[in-house]
């Protein structure tokens, strides 16, 4: 196990070095019931941008951002805004918020799987009681799955089943799953979001929350400037 967590870090570290700041296309769907009656429901695009932004002590942090552009059809303009980007911080702990534990207070084992992938389930809980004091603020008892492609490495699919998590509050519970796949950037490929699907749950009042998106168009994010220095006399 510790051989393929080894394997698996030093893959998405490589990875996020490599990765050049991108810029998709993202469409959505968010839906709110109660019950089963439909409540509120929002059809989106966005652009989903993928940026290096180094901080002192993760010098190769890389950071999602959603601007969105449309809202039920109708063009909209609201500020960026900072969105979790799973596709590192589950392994390399880059947002405390994803991954809120010493390593200490999170264990992994292998499930059976599809041929030619790797199916993770890790959990964080205290290891030994002697180390609870460690894991205190953690989401103790979150399980989620991660599945790997056995010849790369690289990260294909998060699932995170509907569970509570601390920074939610009470009587709330979040799902929700991950899927990657390759896209062509220039002359490369690179792992990048491809679905996502989420749930937000309030079983005691009926409540939920759904949120569908698909990714595409990716390409590079960024602009050059050429300057022109006026002719010397």
């Amino acid at each position: 196990m510790n051989a393929i967590l080894e394997k698996a870090r030093l893959q998405l570290s490589r990875y996020t070095s490599l990765l050049p700041n991108v810029i998709g296309l993202e469409e959505g769907d968010s839906q709110g019931f109660v019950g089963e009656k439909l409540k509120r429901e929002v059809r989106f695009t966005a652009h989903l941008r993928m940026m290096h932004k180094p901080l002192p002590k993760l010098p190769n942090r890389v950071t999602e951002e959603a601007e969105f552009l449309t809202e039920n059809g109708k063009p909209v303009h609201k500020t960026p805004r900072d969105i979790p980007f799973y596709l590192v911080d589950i392994f390399t702990n880059q947002d405390p918020s994803i991954l809120p534990v010493p390593a200490h207070c999170v264990s992994y084992k292998i499930l059976p799987s599809e041929p030619g992938s790797i199916l993770l389930e890790r959990w964080i809980h205290p290891l030994t009681p002697a180390e609870a004091h460690f894991c205190e603020g953690a989401n103790i008892g979150e399980i989620m799955r991660i599945t790997l492609d056995a010849g790369t490495m690289q990260m294909t699919r998060i699932d995170r089943p509907a569970q509570p998590r601390k920074d939610l509050e009470a009587g709330w519970e979040i799902g929700f799953s991950y899927d990657y796949t390759e896209q062509r950037i220039g002359e490369k490929r690179y792992l990048l979001p491809a679905r996502v699907e989420s749930t937000l749950l309030k079983p005691d009042q009926g409540i939920r929350k759904t949120f569908e998106a698909s990714y595409s168009d990716y390409r590079r994010y960024g602009s050059t400037a050429t300057i022109s220095l006026p002719e010397q006399p």
